[in-house]
């Protein structure tokens, strides 16, 4: 097992014990932040085990060499007049892990909104005012995804529950069967009532119209995204965010993917924005970019 994969287990065993159905705001807190790093590192931990250089940001032969394989060098550096002195040894962001992890990765790809959450949370405890954090969120976040996606990642990296949950794992199992919900049922419920209302508003004279010109235009904007709404079957709107990273090799700001913010119809009014639907939904596979 690899450092990464290996020291996960440091954070998120701290999040494991303090995870329960009566969670207060501090442990809440506390979980979270645990929950983050131990995520991080799984990341980092599945792109190291396919090519450690993927997880640093200079990336290069002569850096990469230093950072990670100077023991295997038969000379000292003074005879390597090509090689970095001062190697960059920096990784790459949480954020940027996860955009490379879900190429390789099942269980990161079928959970990215979950994990954007979890990243985000991290941002705001770790720099702003954690008034900004929605708690509750949270501690749902917590009871109920918390235990599934490790346990997934247990799976996929043979990986024994024990390394990460210690002791809590059954527990946890039964705590997050108490909240999660059947993601197929919900959506059915909402995409029907959302038709029902579409129905009534399209009998108005020009409505559709109407939302022709607003959905053209919306589409006209910067990260938004057409796709065939899955209630009206009139386009719908996939509403993205461009993630952002300040690459020290190349010392500038780069995109390094796009993040889905929300699936929003102007015809039926549907607006999907929760992160467990709009994974099971997985609609980065419909983004279509133009090179």
């Amino acid at each position: 097992m690899n450092v990464y994969l290996r020291d996960a287990g440091e954070f998120l065993k701290t999040s494991a014990s303090l995870i329960n159905d009566n969670i207060e705001k501090r442990e809440v807190i506390q979980a979270t932040l645990n929950f983050a790093l131990g995520l991080e590192r799984i990341l980092k931990g599945i792109l190291f085990e396919v090519n450690p250089t993927y997880v640093l940001i200079d990336p290069t032969f002569n850096s990469s060499l230093m950072v990670l394989y100077k023991r295997k060098l038969i000379l000292n550096t003074e005879g390597h007049s090509e090689l970095n002195k001062n190697p960059n040894a920096d990784v790459i962001t949480f954020r940027y892990s996860l955009l490379r992890a879900q190429a390789i990765s099942e269980t990161t790809f079928n959970n990215k909104n979950l994990l954007f959450v979890v990243s985000n949370a991290r941002d705001i405890i770790a720099h702003n005012d954690l008034s900004l954090l929605d708690i509750e969120k949270l501690k749902l976040l917590l009871k109920r995804d918390f235990y599934q996606i490790i346990a997934d990642y247990c799976t996929e990296l043979s990986i024994s529950k024990g390394k990460y949950f210690e002791a809590h794992h059954i527990r946890l199992s039964e705590l997050s069967g108490k909240y999660v919900e059947d993601l197929d049922k919900k959506l059915s419920l909402i995409l029907n009532a959302q038709l029902e209302k579409f129905k009534m508003l399209s009998q108005t004279i020009g409505y559709i119209e109407d939302k022709n010109k607003v959905t053209n235009y919306i589409l006209s904007l910067k990260d938004k995204f057409p796709i065939t709404c899955p209630c009206c079957t009139n386009r719908a709107i996939i509403y993205t965010k461009e993630i952002k990273e300040f690459n020290q090799f190349e010392n500038k700001e780069i995109t390094v993917g796009l993040k889905v913010m929300k699936l929003k119809c102007r015809y039926c009014k549907l607006d999907i924005s929760d992160y467990k639907l709009l994974d099971h939904m997985k609609l980065e596979s419909q983004i279509k970019v133009d090179d």
